[in-house]
């Protein structure tokens, strides 16, 4: 963007965030605080959908991992109790 649409972009924002508070009284949000708040939303990475399926997927095999470990655990507690009677 150039400065003179970087400008009229903040006049409209400020001219916007007017009539927000003219509707809303309680609403108080200056034009500075607005971009903060939208820089933090664009820096903010949500997850993709191919990133979201991966920490999904490897939850569930951590989840089977634990499972399978208490299987073998069970079974060698059951040989160790078969040896010991």
């Amino acid at each position: 963007m150039e400065i003179d649409e970087i400008d009229e972009a903040m006049a409209n924002l400020i001219i916007a965030l007017d009539n927000l508070k003219s509707a809303y009284p309680l609403v108080s949000i200056t034009a500075n605080e607005y971009v903060d708040v939208d820089n933090g939303f664009v820096s903010t990475q949500l997850p993709t959908e191919e990133e979201f399926f991966k920490a999904f997927l490897m939850a569930e095999s951590c989840s089977k991992c634990k499972y399978m470990q208490k299987i073998q655990m069970g079974k060698e507690a059951l040989e160790l109790a078969k040896k010991n009677f």
